[in-house]
């Protein structure tokens, strides 16, 4: 996921040799799966309502570069991305990040960042000064963490619905 590369670059980074047909199979098998991808109902959401309340929004993810594209054609615009293919690093190691406050010129501590990973997405970002939140979308909500992204949401615009302990 640090590798600019599709499936042929893949295998070859892994030293296997691939067939046209195999190749070509595991090619129909991924434009499969890139079709099936949909972002969940609360983000485009929760998205606009962030972007409208006038905060920028930025993407960081570990994604394959095959990925991007469903996700780019998705979501709404962003105003940075941080794709682990194309920094060269991978959440939790802090070049990730450090290229996603650059490309938002923000400072660490003015950032809050949300994802379903606790290491990656909370406590790699925080040892920068991020405000890391865990999305737990089963419905376990605590310090910190919420089961929505509209929760979120209203705990970043302020709205209280959420109470931070």
């Amino acid at each position: 996921m640090t590798r600019n590369v599709g499936l042929a670059g893949a295998a070859s980074l892994f030293g296997t040799q691939l067939n046209n047909d195999e190749l070509a199979a595991l090619e129909l098998d991924l434009y499969a799966e890139l079709t099936s991808v949909s972002p969940y109902d609360d983000a485009l959401r929760t998205l606009e309502r962030l972007k409208r309340a006038g905060l920028k929004v930025a993407l960081c993810s570990n994604l394959a570069t095959p990925y991007a594209i469903p996700a780019k054609l998705l979501l709404p615009e962003f105003e940075a991305y941080a794709w682990s293919f194309e920094v060269g690093a991978v959440k939790p190691e802090p070049a990730i990040y450090e290229h996603l406050l650059n490309r938002l010129g923000c400072k660490a501590p003015s950032i809050a960042m949300i994802g379903d990973t606790l290491e990656a997405d909370v406590l790699g970002p925080e040892r920068l000064g991020v405000h890391g939140f865990h999305l737990r979308r089963d419905a376990i909500r605590g310090p910190d963490r919420f089961a929505s992204l509209i929760e979120f949401a209203d705990h970043i615009l302020g709205m209280g619905t959420v109470t931070r302990t």
